[in-house]
């Protein structure tokens, strides 16, 4: 079975195009949605091959789940699971993070995931970001497999030190951020884990609706047949 989690700061755009996503790939039936206090009971592992991690706001996830929810995850991960982890779901699962640095929002702080050893930094671009507005919603040029991608950009992190020493490689780039980490991959314990500061779970018709910038929406639609793609390659090398 795979579970999403869908708790307090979970997008719910997010977590829909995530479970839309995930139920074509591998069935409406495999797919479940699970609470902070589902994840707590951990019934779930007896079952699951993947746990994933929506966007949204980081902060919610770690006093909704506590340090008992958290263990539970990790040790699904570490007996053998996988962990997908986007935008908020990537910053969760850091050694620790540094979000919007200087700002109101500022968060500096340690994660007791620590699914992968390094720090989570973003807002990336210079341009900010709000929980209420679109206005910092837009494409980001990544690259993968060694062709570029136009993604869906709302927040997300890169990654300061993923190298094959702390168990993770690179498989994306922010191609208009200085080439900074976008999507890593790596091994922690038995299980698997990914990590992307980009939505590549959006789909066109989803961005489609979205109020954001227009140009950005007609590269996002026009890249729709990569993306698929990507998304493709993506859960292959965390499944398998």
């Amino acid at each position: 079975m795979i579970y999403i989690y869908d708790g307090p700061g979970v997008s719910k755009h997010s977590q829909s195009a995530l479970e839309k996503m995930l139920q074509f790939h591998y069935g409406e039936k495999r797919v479940r949605i699970l609470g902070s206090k589902e994840v707590k009971q951990g019934f779930w592992r007896k079952d699951a091959t993947l746990f994933a991690m929506p966007g949204g706001r980081d902060l919610p996830y770690v006093k909704a789940l506590g340090r008992s929810g958290v263990d539970t995850i990790k040790s699904f991960v570490l007996n053998g699971g996988r962990y997908l982890g986007i935008c908020a779901g990537a910053y969760f699962a850091a050694d620790s993070i540094e979000f919007e640095v200087g700002t109101p929002l500022e968060i500096v702080e340690d994660r007791h995931l620590k699914l992968y050893s390094g720090k989570a930094k973003g807002t990336l671009f210079g341009k900010g970001y709000s929980y209420t507005s679109f206005e910092h919603v837009f494409d980001a040029v990544v690259s993968f497999g060694g062709q570029k991608y136009s993604v869906l950009y709302s927040g997300g992190c890169y990654f300061d030190t993923p190298s094959l020493e702390s168990g993770f490689t690179t498989l994306g780039k922010y191609l208009d951020a200085d080439e900074k980490p976008a999507i890593i991959q790596g091994t922690q314990g038995e299980g698997k884990v990914l990590l992307s500061g980009v939505h590549f779970e959006y789909e066109a018709q989803r961005i489609a609706s979205l109020p954001i910038n227009e140009g950005s929406k007609k590269r996002l639609v026009e890249n729709e047949q990569k993306r698929k793609a990507l998304e493709t390659h993506l859960l292959t090398s965390l499944m398998e």
